[in-house]
């Protein structure tokens, strides 16, 4: 969509006097418009992923240790102890 706009704002960066010129460089209004846009359609997606995974909460995962002893409750009730 704005690919290459940036040579025919070069071209017309000589002709315009609306142009701001740093040094060696030329910047046209066209090219402050184009990196507009351009910022407009990264950051939006950029803060809409991490809002995204920021309100994600995480899985109640059972750990392995706390499932082994889980799965060993049920054989201390059959075993006894003898005194």
């Amino acid at each position: 969509m704005y690919y290459d706009l940036s040579n025919e704002a070069d071209a017309s960066s000589e002709t315009h006097s609306g142009a701001l010129s740093i040094g060696p460089f030329y910047i046209a209004p066209q090219q402050i418009g184009i990196g507009i846009m351009v910022e407009l359609f990264t950051l939006i997606p950029s803060l809409l992923i991490v809002q995204f995974f920021r309100r994600i909460r995480p899985r109640q995962q059972v750990s392995r240790l706390r499932e082994a002893l889980y799965m060993m409750k049920p054989s201390r009730k059959n075993v006894r102890i003898n005194f």
